[in-house]
């Protein structure tokens, strides 16, 4: 008997490995203020600290007034501003190995500005970023994100991003604004001067790059 309830300890404790191998973070809450909480699948939302790791199906959430940098192992980070949600799908990376890498992000609401990693930038179609109105792709790229009355705007600091929904994909570089106006509307350059005013204007700048 003993002999078996020690096999039994053994097994159960290998599973706990496995499963927390499968949800081990990918990253961290690198800076943060005001209110930011997490929810991993259907859990309820939880206050997040500075260090909160970042693991797979996992949604980040700002309140008013608020931010939060998301730093990756490849090198990709996130800054959401105010009154923002974000999804991490999917984040799976293996160094060295980024074409058995993948990142799957959601923007569900708000704004947010994106520098790409490792995976994105050595292995393009293992990144996928999707807004309410579009699928992005990008590489080797900085762009800033918002969605605003139902309209998504983007704009391009540096690399360049695909813009895929019903209606097509479009490509567009470094220095573009480019709009969105829904999801079966095909993606379109703007003047930075049709932008909403103040579009971009909570996503904290300084902290990208840090």
């Amino acid at each position: 008997m003993a002999i078996l309830r020690g096999f039994l300890q053994l097994t159960l404790l290998c599973w706990g490995l496995a499963m927390g191998s499968a949800w081990a973070a990918g990253g961290y809450i690198s800076e943060m203020s005001g209110k930011v909480t997490v929810a991993v699948g259907q859990s309820a939302p939880r206050s997040a600290a500075i260090n909160t790791p970042l693991l797979s199906n996992m949604t980040i959430n700002t309140a008013e007034k608020s931010h939060a940098v998301l730093k990756f192992d490849d090198g990709q980070m996130v800054t959401l501003r105010d009154n923002s949600s974000f999804h991490i799908s999917e984040y799976r990376y293996v160094p060295k190995h980024e074409e058995q890498s993948s990142i799957v992000f959601s923007m569900l609401q708000g704004g947010m500005r994106f520098v790409t990693g490792l995976i994105g930038k050595h292995n393009r179609a293992a990144f996928s970023l999707s807004t309410p109105t579009a699928t992005i792709g990008i590489r080797g790229t900085e762009v800033m994100i918002v969605t605003i009355n139902g309209t998504t705007y983007m704009q391009v600091v540096s690399g360049s991003i695909s813009v895929t929904n019903a209606a097509g994909t479009a490509v567009f570089g470094v220095g573009e604004t480019i709009a969105v106006t829904s999801a079966s509307s095909l993606a379109s350059a703007i003047p930075a001067s049709a932008l909403p005013a103040g579009a971009f204007a909570n996503i904290p700048v300084t902290s990208i790059g840090g």
